[in-house]
């Protein structure tokens, strides 16, 4: 079993059967906090622009006075807004967090995998995790072909970074991928990689700060391409 650290108020500790809902509570709370952040990226994209024109463009046409117009445009708006809320919903619900309905067979089945939670003042506020990368695991790169398997084995894959909004601020993030990385070089792992969005400013921004390399840029898409989310992949060599 992995030792518990601890800094200040927070405690970094392995994952528990008994914190499997306030686990939960901490990846919900973490995925509807990026809602807002989804929606404004989404009031950029070309195709919300195009569709908010032609919208003006079909009122001004038929004659429409400004205000039923403006009427139209604000029922668009919140049309895009309950696209990003059901999409975090079947995220969260979806075949994306299977590995969260069995936490113990995911990740300490192996001696190379694991799970932490952190605590502050007994309540669990955030969460991070490392498994071995592997070609079959969702969100790997699709050309693994022509790599050496041994090469691949000594890749981890850094996984459920998540902060409570009301710890935000205070470091907990830094000490979870901190915890990550000292783990990895005790499995002797020779890489750390990781998938994040441009939902995640201030996740990427901290990636970059601890020395995280950007080696791919990749669409994501959603309702079969309507939504795109632009998925970003960073490696930290070690």
């Amino acid at each position: 079993m992995h030792p518990v650290t601890k800094n200040f108020a927070t405690i970094l500790r392995p994952w528990m059967p008994s914190d499997k809902e306030a686990v939960w509570q901490v990846l919900k709370d973490g995925s509807y906090s990026n809602v807002n952040a989804a929606f404004k990226i989404c009031l950029q994209k070309s195709l919300a622009k195009v569709l908010g024109a032609v919208l003006v463009a079909i009122g001004i046409g038929n004659g429409h006075p400004p205000l039923i117009i403006a009427l139209y445009l604000i029922i668009f708006i919140g049309l895009i807004y309950c696209i990003c809320l059901l999409g975090t919903v079947i995220y969260l619900y979806g075949p994306n967090f299977k590995d969260i309905e069995d936490i113990s067979h995911t990740y300490f089945n192996n001696q190379n995998h694991h799970f932490w939670v952190a605590e502050c003042q007994g309540e669990i506020v955030g969460t991070i995790a490392i498994v071995r990368k592997i070609s079959s695991l969702p969100g790997s790169p699709d050309n693994n072909s022509t790599e050496d398997i041994e090469q691949i084995s000594k890749v981890a894959w850094l996984r459920r970074m998540a902060v409570k909004r009301s710890h935000r601020g205070k470091g907990i993030a830094k000490l979870l991928v901190l915890e990550t990385i000292k783990f990895c070089q005790e499995k002797n792992y020779s890489s750390i990689f990781l998938i994040t969005t441009e939902v995640h400013h201030a996740a990427r921004e901290l990636y970059n700060r601890m020395g995280f390399q950007l080696v791919a840029c990749r669409p994501y898409k959603y309702f079969h391409g309507l939504v795109t989310v632009q998925t970003f992949e960073y490696v930290l060599n070690l």
